[in-house]
């Protein structure tokens, strides 16, 4: 997923006891318990290596399993806006069940080897709540998923601690400078706390990490865009399933068959602009001397079509005209493993004033 820009300072509130965070009706947790076996190396490669094997739900050797979540999304200001609730059962890559229901939005999606089916609403899951399946599986991006896979060692500061991390220098660095996009670790071993993409576009702390299957996870899950909340997960219910327990992610006879949809593409399937429509300059906008950028999330269709849109940031008089722009993009036709998938992408798009 393209992301990128800035916001650092908001949320190391939240980060300052990232290994002191409390949830509703829980006792204080000051460092999760050790997944045995598991050695920290020091070179950045291994570490972050080591990192994806442990860090998630959906890793190497992973066991079925059951999770339930209530998550909470904010408005622009960082107000709360609406609730829901997260389930998904997983017994593999291609069989699982994942459940979201909100007051706006009710889907269910089922994997199977013949294909994804789903009842409820046929679109896509409203962004920011289409990070949340990322973000608990496989909170860490393999390597082919990295514009610059060559990671190096660096500390961050976050609020009174310093934490170990790996960070990826920009493609004119020669070592990750504060803004680089990385991932940061506990101190005794390699178990994620914090990630932040280029520039602190986005900022993701994880706490009240436990020990599930000798892996990993966080039971709350904070996000930040552009340095104001945007989407807070709170794990209510994890809990292993035997294999015979399949018929869980069975779907029902009403179910519609539909695309794979994914929020991350290797970078070598990435999406090249076919078809590019420059945006019409709001005559008010210009006239009041307003310029800027609008970042925009959309979503491409099996064949590069930009199919919705919506503008996350920005001013507002410059929102419509960039929606209206980005609707008529087209990008070459998105496939994983030679199969057309449905991609969410956030682009800029840029308002300036020429003398």
């Amino acid at each position: 997923m393209f992301r990128a820009c800035l916001g650092f300072s908001l949320l190391l509130a939240s980060l300052q006891a990232a290994a002191q965070t409390t949830a509703p009706g829980q006792n204080t947790q000051s460092a999760p318990p050790p997944v045995t076996g598991i050695a920290t190396p020091s070179d950045p490669a291994q570490r972050l290596d080591v990192g994806r094997k442990i860090n998630g739900l959906v890793v190497p050797g992973a066991k079925p399993w059951h999770l339930k979540a209530t998550y909470q999304l904010y408005d622009e200001k960082g107000k709360p806006a609406e609730t829901g609730t997260y389930e998904e059962w997983w017994f593999g890559p291609r069989q699982y069940r994942v459940a979201y229901h909100s007051p706006s939005f009710n889907q269910e999606e089922y994997g199977t080897e013949k294909g994804v089916f789903r009842t409820g609403d046929q679109g896509w899951v409203p962004w920011p709540a289409s990070e949340i399946r990322d973000e608990i599986e496989s909170p860490i991006e393999p390597d082919d998923y990295l514009p610059n896979p060559i990671p190096q060692n660096m500390d961050r500061k976050l609020g009174s601690k310093v934490l170990p991390c790996i960070g990826f220098a920009g493609k004119h660095q020669k070592h990750p400078e504060d803004g680089s996009k990385s991932y940061c670790f506990n101190v005794t071993q390699p178990a994620l706390r914090y990630a932040n993409s280029n520039d602190f576009t986005y900022q993701t702390s994880y706490n009240r990490l436990v020990v599930f299957d000798n892996h990993f996870t966080a039971r709350i899950i904070t996000t930040q865009f552009i340095g104001i909340d945007a989407l807070s997960v709170q794990v209510e219910d994890l809990e292993s399933l035997q294999p015979q327990q399949d018929s869980l992610a069975t779907p029902p006879a009403d179910a519609l068959p539909g695309p794979r949809r994914v929020l991350r593409l290797p970078v070598s399937d990435a999406l090249k602009l076919l078809q590019k429509t420059a945006p019409d300059y709001p005559p008010g906008a210009r006239s009041n001397g307003i310029s800027g950028t609008v970042i925009v999330v959309a979503h491409t269709d099996t064949s590069g079509h930009v199919v919705t849109a919506q503008a996350v940031a920005g001013q507002s008089m410059l929102r419509t005209a960039g929606v209206n722009a980005v609707r008529n993009w087209r990008y070459t036709p998105p496939r994983i493993n030679g199969n057309p998938v449905e991609v969410e992408i956030q682009v800029k798009v840029i308002f300036a004033l020429v003398e």
